[in-house]
């Protein structure tokens, strides 16, 4: 991850990260008010950060670089929103308190994590986001049910200046980057195909093994890029004969589904949905996206994408002990060989 941030992002990483280690988690004689100011941040901010620095020492948590997943809209001050979600994804983890306890103890967390309390919302939009946590919690232990493959323009750029497209193959329900892999949409079955094989060989690293893995796979989405549908003929084929539906869509969706469940960036590496075949970045954009080969844009993204994973791994809080579906394989098999 720190390879994909400049020198600006660096300096901003490393400010945040002093101001958190010599803060110790507010056991050392600095309030919590001068160390947010250390760290450039307001003060609701600062308690975010620390909360997750205190589970996972990452780059991920200081915020710096593109955001890794788009915030959700919402009612209420968007400071606000973010210690309530940074909140709700610890407590919905205790499965057997009700909904109605967990929303008092949201609130108390939200307060102590200095949100106001004229700030705070009500008691039934507390249980509402409870509600709505659970469901993602558990929708997110389903691994493996659903696949989305897409693509869309990144902040990395070939020779000629044009952005490089990143092919994805995205689990729906965790939201987890299987494979990923550097293209051009005029050649995207190759780039999936590249994908495919990434995916491969990362579901069989130990932490993948420890996802909750459903029983089969049922569904998957493709945005096939420029060659069209015809290209994905012996895949279609294959997945109907695994009882895998398999839908095509209109390559003018590209970079939708990747927008819908990553959001505009994996890990700190920026995606452009709407620069998807365009000749260029906005010229603030390319200036700081590096020129690389395909080997080394490549590099780049496995490593955008390794920080995009761990970081939902560790949230995720995964136990499961299940092997891929047989399909999922099969499926990643056909498309690699092809």
């Amino acid at each position: 991850m720190w390879a994909l941030l400049d020198e600006a992002e660096r300096r901003k990483a490393l400010q945040r990260a002093r101001a958190l280690v010599r803060w110790q988690d507010g056991k050392a004689e600095v309030s919590a008010r001068q160390a947010a100011a250390d760290a450039g941040v307001k003060l609701v901010r600062f308690y975010q950060m620390n909360a997750k620095w205190r589970e996972q020492r990452s780059l991920a948590v200081l915020g710096v670089g593109a955001s890794p997943e788009r915030e959700r809209r919402s009612m209420f001050k968007a400071p606000v929103n973010q210690v309530l979600q940074s909140a709700v994804a610890d407590l919905v983890r205790d499965e057997n308190a009700s909904v109605r306890s967990l929303a008092l103890r949201l609130a108390d967390e939200a307060l102590s994590r200095g949100v106001p309390p004229e700030d705070l919302p009500g008691h039934n939009t507390l249980r509402s986001i409870v509600e709505r946590a659970r469901r993602d919690r558990q929708r997110r232990r389903e691994v493996g049910s659903s696949l989305l493959l897409d693509h869309a323009a990144c902040g990395l750029q070939r020779s000629d200046g044009a952005p490089w497209t990143v092919f994805v193959i995205v689990d729906a329900a965790s939201h987890l980057i299987l494979g990923a892999a550097p293209g051009e949409v005029g050649s995207a079955f190759a780039a999936y195909a590249e994908a495919a094989a990434d995916a491969i060989s990362r579901v069989r690293q130990p932490a993948f093994q420890r996802l909750p893995w459903t029983d089969r796979l049922t569904g998957v989405q493709v945005v096939p890029g420029g060659e069209g549908a015809d290209a994905f003929a012996d895949v279609a084929a294959r997945a109907a004969a695994l009882g895998v539906g398999l839908n095509i869509t209109g390559d003018r969706k590209a970079g939708r589904y990747l927008d819908q469940v990553v959001g505009r960036a994996i890990g700190v590496l920026r995606v452009w949905p709407a620069r998807t075949a365009a000749p260029s970045l906005p010229e603030w954009a390319a200036e700081r996206a590096p020129r690389l080969d395909r080997d080394k844009a490549g590099a780049r993204i496995k490593l955008a994408v390794e920080d995009h994973n761990s970081r939902l791994i560790t949230d995720g809080d995964f136990d499961g002990e299940r092997a891929p579906p047989l399909e999922l394989m099969h499926l990643l098999e056909a498309i690699a060989a092809s």
